[in-house]
């Protein structure tokens, strides 16, 4: 997926010849930024946009775009869009934030908040950022950490590496937009859907395997097993 400025995609033209030499590349989806405009003339260029990158099969991030209005049931390889005050913000990220968030930005589609930050000065626990990726929906997750950031928590590397690509459902289990939230996602597996049951969030989703994670100064390592709902506390 490569980065553009929506302005270097601004016309058909444009648009055109950079799409056929990306996809030329074999690259598969394109990352616009920095629309930052409801003018009806940027509307207008949205819908021209989504076309041209559906025509060439390109999937899409729209970051720095408008809110989630259904552009994803006509467009649906548009993966994710931003339209929320994400991590690559210094401030402004304390859990009273992060965790209103599902059921404010949330509720209007995916999105594309760059969790895992680590080197933002996070005023959150390690075991906060990890559960953003669960709590938080996007078609595509762009952790927004550095490669040394990772390396240094194994306990994140071992989360990554155990969520699922797809989610066949999420539930809302629990929360208060000014404390908490809880959700437990269903991954697609190759079982049929309807054999696939949905761990309760006091039962654990393997036998001896924890269903939550919660908030702490401390590092703790995450579950084993894919987790089956995630906590964010403001205070234990």
């Amino acid at each position: 997926m490569l980065w553009y400025h929506w302005q270097d995609l601004d016309t058909a033209a444009e648009r055109d010849a950079e799409f056929t030499k990306i996809t030329g590349w074999g690259v598969v989806g394109v990352k616009i930024d920095f629309m930052g405009s409801e003018a009806q003339v940027r509307h207008q260029w949205y819908d021209a946009a989504l076309a041209d990158t559906a025509r060439y099969k390109l999937m899409v991030d729209l970051h720095g775009s408008r809110l989630s209005v259904g552009v994803h049931r006509t467009w649906p390889h548009v993966l994710t869009n931003e339209a929320v005050r994400g991590e690559e913000y210094a401030g402004g990220r304390n859990i009273g934030h992060v965790a209103a968030l599902p059921f404010t930005r949330g509720l209007l589609g995916p999105a594309d908040y760059s969790p895992m930050s680590f080197q933002q000065s996070n005023p959150n626990s390690d075991a906060a950022e990890l559960a953003l990726t669960v709590l938080l929906d996007s078609g595509i997750m762009l952790p927004g950490g550095r490669i040394s950031d990772y390396q240094a928590r194994p306990e994140a590397q071992r989360w990554l590496r155990m969520l699922p690509t797809v989610r066949d459902e999420t539930k809302y289990v629990s929360g208060d937009p000014l404390t908490h939230g809880s959700s437990a996602p269903r991954p697609v597996t190759a079982r049929a859907r309807s054999e696939l049951t949905l761990p309760s969030h006091r039962d654990s989703c393997e036998t001896g395997a924890p269903s939550a994670v919660r908030t702490s100064s401390a590092h703790r390592p995450p579950p084993k097993s894919v987790p089956c709902a995630i906590f964010l506390c403001r205070s234990l």
